[in-house]
């Protein structure tokens, strides 16, 4: 779109861009009432957002307390809450005094910084209205208070978590009225904190505080808690009558309402110099406007149509578009300036897809991760008492995962490495592998370099190392590997190892996935180390209780005796041939039992 800055423009009435610069002035100074308590709003606003953190900031720092603690076998509850709550007190100075409250409401425990700690007391506190919430799961808050007529306290309560009850502690307001006696909009301005029932908690002038002052019947007051008495911002007064302008902000957690207010008076000054002055620059603007509007009319109409017509365009989402203007003057630049943004927004939109597709990409990749150690999670505690579900497992999600077309799993006892799961392995490989499995950790696998070194062990390529044997990398057609130790008390008891066809380096994230699944196995053969030593002793305590009772009911007889001695030898020991020999006073010997083929 090509523009001719002296080609004919459109005509604009003269004066008219001044008159109507004055009529808005005007018409926005008319209602500049409504928007004057703007300062008064971001007052409150900013008020209530550090009010409603700071007592969030406590209540977070409470919930610290109600972490699951791991107490040992003669650990006692109340003790270790009370060293939980000394670390409170001494980590959030605004609490004054903490106390544990059990689930029927009696008091248990109490720390104060300003008065004697107490330790069972079963006080009745079920009846304040902060503990009813808590007990219920939720956070309560009790009503305003003032500790021997001076500072303002509040009760806030929270579910203790283990052991029962709730905590409820003392909090300190002085903050609150730090923040509403330090704002002021202009000379006579000023900000105070009703709760909701209108009763005053937070004023520059403590003294209405501590007389709790009722400001309910204020208008302003009146509007908020009752919805429908009133426009607060029309009939907004204080207490002694005089007319403000007052704006609110709520705090909904805490069902306090912040006030900012500022006489009307004090308000509207400037606004009336102003219009003052607006009605001088008006005439003369209107007398000049009427002159320039004639030259600059011509010049300004066309070019200002072809700016509207190709920002509406690239609006829409055509970025390619581009606006032709020659007038070399502002409105130019202006042109050239939306061609580069829609040049700089073509580029971005693409930088962005780039980046969702990569971010959705990793967001996958981070899923599947999690649902594979979940799924390996699920066949450990399925399988207690077998561990090849696990190894199978882990090899499954091994190689979906990594991308790796083999993995295998290996046992090492101590002495001989022994191969006891794999994927993929073609009949060659296995066949090769005979000459390894088992036998003791073997440099030329990454399985025996993995359990020598105990720690992850990468080949960028098998086929190129001259330490690795070949016909196992040609076997398995085998060349980037990837294999971790499984570690119990830092000494090896097995392996995970993976393969890849192609050359190169292992990403990080891919040893880090295949160590995780490693201590998984690891977990896996420990339980199953654990529960066979458990059944194993009790069997063996079972036996021993078995020949003891014979014992004590053949007192008479050996014969019941001796039989159930070969019986649980023969159970534990799996011989063929058993026998209990007997030799007299005389050193003749006599068979006192047999088991097996004689």
């Amino acid at each position: 779109m090509l523009i001719d800055a002296d080609s004919d423009m459109a005509r604009a009435p003269p004066g008219s861009p001044p008159v109507a610069s004055g009529a808005v002035v005007i018409y926005f100074s008319g209602h500049a009432r409504r928007r004057r308590n703007e300062p008064e709003a971001e007052k409150a606003q900013a008020a209530a957002t550090r009010i409603e953190q700071y007592v969030l900031n406590i209540e977070q720092q409470l919930g610290w307390t109600a972490l699951p603690r791991v107490d040992g076998p003669g650990s006692n509850a109340r003790e270790a809450r009370y060293i939980e709550y000394l670390k409170l007190l001494r980590q959030a100075p605004p609490i004054t005094e903490v106390a544990w409250i059990d689930s029927s409401g009696h008091e248990q425990l109490r720390i104060s910084r300003l008065a004697m700690n107490e330790f069972g007391s079963a006080v009745d506190r079920s009846a304040e209205p902060a503990f009813r919430n808590a007990i219920e799961g939720r956070t309560g808050f009790g009503p305003v208070h003032f500790r021997m007529g001076t500072e303002p306290y509040m009760t806030l309560a929270r579910p203790a978590g283990p052991g029962g009850g709730v905590t409820m502690a003392e909090l300190n307001l002085k903050f609150v009225w730090d923040v509403v006696s330090r704002i002021r909009i202009g000379a006579g301005g000023l900000a105070y904190v009703v709760d909701a029932d209108g009763t005053l908690i937070a004023h520059p002038d403590i003294s209405l505080v501590l007389k709790k002052t009722d400001m309910s019947a204020l208008p302003q007051v009146a509007a908020r808690l009752r919805p429908g008495a009133g426009d607060a911002g029309e009939l907004a007064r204080d207490l002694s009558g005089q007319r403000m302008l007052a704006a609110h902000t709520p705090i909904p957690s805490l069902g306090w309402t912040v006030f900012v207010e500022s006489p009307r008076a004090e308000a509207f000054a400037p606004l009336y110099v102003m219009l003052q002055r607006m009605g001088l620059v008006l005439v003369l603007a209107v007398l000049v406007s009427m002159v320039a509007t004639f030259f600059l009319a011509r010049a300004l109409v066309r070019p200002l149509r072809a700016l509207q017509a190709g920002a509406a365009q690239i609006g829409a989402g055509d970025l390619d578009r581009r606006i032709e203007v020659r007038t070399g003057d502002e409105l130019e630049g202006l042109a050239d300036q939306f061609n580069r943004m829609a040049a700089q927004l073509r580029e971005s939109y693409a930088g962005l897809e780039r980046k969702v597709e990569q971010r959705t990409a990793e967001l996958r990749e981070a899923l599947a991760y999690q649902t594979a150690i979940s799924e390996v999670l699920r066949v450990i505690s399925e399988s207690p008492s077998d561990v090849q579900p696990v190894f199978e497992a882990i090899l499954d999600c091994a190689v979906r995962l990594l991308g790796s077309p083999t993995a295998a799993v290996f046992r090492y006892d101590g002495r001989l490495v022994h191969l006891v799961g794999q994927r993929n392995w073609p009949p060659s490989a296995i066949e090769n592998a005979r000459r390894f499995y088992p036998g003791p950790p073997d440099p030329r696998m990454i399985s025996g370099r993995v359990i020598a070194s105990r720690k992850a062990v990468t080949i960028a390529d098998a086929s190129a190392d001259a330490a690795y044997d070949p016909a196992t990398a040609t076997t398995g057609h085998w060349r980037r590997m990837l294999g971790v130790p499984l570690l119990k008390d830092g000494e090896p008891i097995g392996a995970i190892a993976v393969a890849w066809t192609d050359a190169g380096e292992t990403p990080q994230r891919q040893v880090e996935l295949l160590a995780t699944f490693a201590g998984q196995a690891a977990i896996a053969i420990e339980n199953l180390r654990l529960i066979n030593e458990t059944q194993d002793a009790l069997a063996q305590q079972t036996a021993s209780a078995e020949v003891l009772r014979v014992i004590s009911s053949s007192v008479a007889d050996t014969g019941p005796v001796f039989d159930a001695i070969l019986d649980s030898c023969e159970r534990f020991l799996s011989a063929s041939g058993l026998g209990i020999a007997l030799v007299d006073e005389g050193g003749m010997m006599h068979n006192g039992g047999f088991r097996g083929a004689r």
